[in-house]
């Protein structure tokens, strides 16, 4: 498939979500990897890990595999450059990630997320999300945790596979009412008297 019949198949994969996403794939060459650029709006807020996993979360696995297995993926806000995208260091994520959950839990970061989320649940009892850390962040500030903690905090989330608000209620906290409202209605939907 050429870099222009590519490019303009994967932007039908995204722009439900990001109506103005901008695809551009380059070649560098035989022994080149093909670079994948994406650009919107959507990105302005988002760490680069957010950005890649939304993407690749929209486009089928499939297709993924056939087309995309070698790229390199660039995805950014308009006006930005890649060299001011910054990444977490692992091996510092992995390091602090017991004390940064500790913390969050001691200050009560999980319930006040989980109550925010609840009252505004819909009622299959799925969250509704932003898709980014807003309410998270909003709550980092009510407790006191200055703006430079938030890059350690969301990347040792984000390692534990929270990519937003919502993931961070269904994938790290131990117990959320969200959570347990979200389940129990699979439950209930499933034969056998209601039982998973």
């Amino acid at each position: 498939m050429t870099d222009q019949a590519l490019a303009s198949e994967l932007k039908k994969y995204i722009a439900p979500r990001f109506e103005d996403i901008q695809v551009q794939i380059s070649s560098g060459g035989h022994r080149s990897r093909r670079v994948v650029r994406f650009v919107t709006e959507g990105f302005r807020n988002l760490y680069p890990l957010q950005r890649y996993h939304q993407l690749s979360h929209l486009v089928p696995e499939d297709f993924l595999n056939e087309h995309l297995k070698n790229t390199r993926w660039v995805e950014l806000a308009p006006g930005e450059s890649e060299e001011e995208l910054i990444f977490p260091d692992d091996k510092l994520v992995k390091t602090i990630s017991k004390n940064v959950l500790r913390v969050l839990t001691e200050r009560g970061f999980f319930e006040q997320l989980d109550s925010t989320m609840s009252v505004e649940a819909q009622a299959d009892g799925t969250a509704k999300c932003s898709g980014g850390f807003s309410l998270s962040k909003a709550i980092l500030h009510e407790n006191g945790f200055p703006e430079t903690d938030y890059f350690d905090v969301f990347h040792v989330l984000m390692a534990k596979g929270a990519f937003c608000d919502c993931e961070i209620l269904y994938n790290v906290a131990e117990r959320s009412k969200l959570k347990d409202k979200y389940w129990s209605k699979r439950g209930h939907a499933v034969g056998d008297g209601g039982r998973l």
